[in-house]
């Protein structure tokens, strides 16, 4: 049996004040202290030297002596993730992109609905050492579904090889590429590039992106754009962007 503490004679155990009023508090962790807990009341803020024991046996009367562990382990349990340091994220570096198809910041008719549809070529500098693969996005960062559905994808390209630096020109439109690379579907539902093909009026920026990384994201060919953003979240080394526009 657990010794219940001594009082100051208010039924407080020494060297803790007074809960707050029964409302529901729901932080956990404080600067102030190194948890604060949930509960009407069950729990609240006590020194540091205190015993998490004693407080316990104060501050939760009600609770059965079967329960009683139960509901002590979970407090150590909280104070441990309190006490848990953050993880630190290493920065993602700069990666350049470039295209030889591309005048100036203008993508050509040639690579787009109105020409004939085919992929421009892309190089990339060399990446970090660490880097196990790329992954590619190509999104249309005017579309008019853009703020409701997310921009719209123009292709989608993964797990290409760490020694890769370039892409010819028109690449197939096929899930499996000799080089182990894999296309996933773009939002015209179809495997592989699909070229600009915006409504007449201003002209549209088309986002492409290449994604030095730290393993291979080993999902199946025709994966969405979604799919492969949250594969590749965490474990992007450098990033590169080329935008280019298109008006018809």
């Amino acid at each position: 049996m657990i010794p219940k503490s001594k009082s100051a004679g208010n039924g407080i155990p020494r060297g803790l004040s007074a809960p707050p009023s029964l409302r529901g508090a729901s932080e956990l962790c404080s600067p102030v202290s190194s948890c604060s807990h949930w509960g009407r009341g069950i729990l609240w803020r006590a020194p540091q030297t205190a015993s998490w024991l004693s407080i316990m046996r104060f501050s939760v009367p009600f609770i059965a002596p079967g329960k009683f562990w139960f509901v002590t382990a979970l407090v150590i349990a909280a104070q441990v993730g309190c006490s848990r340091p953050a993880t630190k994220q290493e920065p993602i570096l700069s990666l350049n992109l470039m295209s030889s198809g591309l005048s100036g910041d203008t993508v050509p008719d040639k690579y787009t609905c109105d020409g004939e549809d085919i992929s421009p070529q892309l190089s990339w500098k060399t990446p970090p050492a660490r880097t196990q693969s790329f992954a590619l996005v190509v999104t249309d960062k005017d579309s008019t579904l853009g703020s409701w559905l997310g921009y719209f994808v123009h292709w989608v390209l993964y797990d290409l090889p760490a020694d890769k630096r370039e892409l010819p020109e028109g690449v197939p439109r096929q899930e499996q590429l000799p080089d182990g690379s894999r296309q996933g579907k773009n939002d015209f539902d179809k495997v592989g590039y699909g070229g600009p093909c915006p409504p007449g009026g201003s002209a549209h920026r088309y986002s492409f992106v290449i994604y030095a990384l730290d393993g291979r994201l080993n999902l199946p060919g025709g994966a969405t754009e979604k799919q492969i953003l949250k594969a590749l979240k965490g474990h992007t080394l450098a990033k590169g962007e080329l935008v280019g526009r298109y008006r018809r």
